[in-house]
């Protein structure tokens, strides 16, 4: 697949004013409402099954991998295990898992239910998106293709002992920090209604799911980090318009929103509303990815024309509202390994008109775009690079 990158996106929160304001001292207890932005919907709360960032918003709080980014020291860590060592060769890692991991139906979780999450995530015929990580671990793929039914890369030492053999010599966390590689209880996938009745290990146990409205969980007493999680309870209610987020967080009928490119100029000239707005460089890019297996994306001057066709700086400034990045590559600037020596394609339609005729199409061709709803990066977009192309 090749991709048309011309935009990394900056995510804008916002928080309510007690929020922003709040001393440093966390404080037990309280309710925390935050936005599903992205869709009219979840997907599924069912972590295996689904890589959308709506359906994460909520089982980040259900679910744990076996590890998580540090936000406090801007690094990878250990979550499910105390230690990890590794051989010589660095193919094989030994982790030692923690022995106070809890499901929310009071199950001890234990090796067993980690050897078996990723050789559920290795069904072939399921598709899961967390497959594209596991196969990092040796014979991942031969389950995958039904050619064993365990991964021999696996291997329960004790309860608490996990050896994993890698087909690759890198660090496992950069693979087993996704959520879609959850660690999560067999007996209760097995029921049936997993994916509307989730059990995990994080810091919030599932309440109760209101299709087109919103999930509620509440606080898992048994969470292993003591003293946490700090709130009672912790809802994501679904907003998919940006119009109706503002108007409930003006209200105080939720406590954090994502801002759409009207908001977000709005709340920044907002004397009290801007002391909220919380700016991160997202860790992706958006782009246009084209098949180039596929006549005529298979000619690279048809990809770099379209390059060349579309004003990204115009969009960034009219549609966006500054709140984005010119892309270089597919790495953003937010990644350790963005390149900042790249330079990003000109907008030259001359230049594109030329490479078309080159490539055969000197008037042009009719092809199809699919995109999503999202106004920030969806169909706004892309109705807007139309007319350029």
């Amino acid at each position: 697949m090749r991709k048309l990158a011309w935009l990394a996106a900056a995510a804008i929160a916002v928080a309510g004013a007690g929020a922003a304001d709040a001393q440093q001292t966390p404080r037990k207890g309280g309710v925390l409402r935050m936005t599903g932005p992205y869709a009219a919907s979840f997907g599924s709360l069912d972590p295996h099954a689904t890589p959308r960032a709506q359906d994460w918003i909520v089982n980040q709080a259900i679910h744990r991998p076996l590890y998580m980014w540090d936000t406090a020291n801007n690094k990878l860590a250990l979550e499910l295990a105390k230690s990890v060592t590794v051989s010589a060769d660095g193919m094989t890692h030994t982790f030692k898992l923690r022995d106070d991991v809890f499901f929310h139906n009071g199950r001890k979780m234990t090796a067993d239910d980690v050897i078996w999450s990723f050789t559920r995530i290795m069904d072939g015929s399921k598709g899961y998106p967390g497959a594209r990580y596991v196969r990092l671990i040796k014979g991942a793929i031969d389950v995958e293709k039904n050619q064993a039914k365990e991964i021999s890369g696996l291997k329960k030492i004790d309860d608490f002992t996990l050896e994993m053999t890698l087909t690759e010599r890198v660090d496992p966390g950069y693979y087993f920090f996704a959520g879609t590689t959850s660690i999560l209880p067999k007996e209760e996938v097995e029921k049936g209604n997993f994916a509307s009745a989730p059990v995990g290990v994080g810091p919030f146990k599932f309440k109760e799911h209101l299709p087109g409205s919103r999930v509620v969980t509440e606080r898992f007493d048994k969470f292993y980090k003591p003293g946490k999680p700090y709130l009672d309870r912790y809802e994501v209610l679904i907003m998919a318009e940006a119009a109706a987020r503002d108007v409930a967080f003006r209200n105080k009928e939720i406590d954090t929103s994502i801002l759409g490119p009207a908001q977000y100029v709005a709340y920044r000239e907002d004397a009290q509303l801007s002391k909220g707005i919380l700016e991160v460089a997202e860790m992706f890019t958006r782009a246009i990815t084209f098949n180039h297996d596929v006549k005529p994306f298979d000619d690279k001057r048809v990809r770099q024309a379209i390059n060349h066709a579309i004003d990204a700086d115009l969009i960034i400034k009219r549609l966006v509202k500054d709140k984005a990045y010119r892309a270089t590559s597919w790495l953003p600037p937010s990644s350790e390994a963005f390149d900042k020596s790249f330079k990003p394609y000109a907008f030259d339609q001359a230049k594109a008109k030329k490479l078309l005729t080159e490539a055969g199409f000197p008037n042009g061709f009719e092809w199809e775009l699919t995109t999503s709803q999202n106004e920030s990066w969806g169909l706004p977009i892309v109705e807007a690079i139309i007319p350029m192309l």
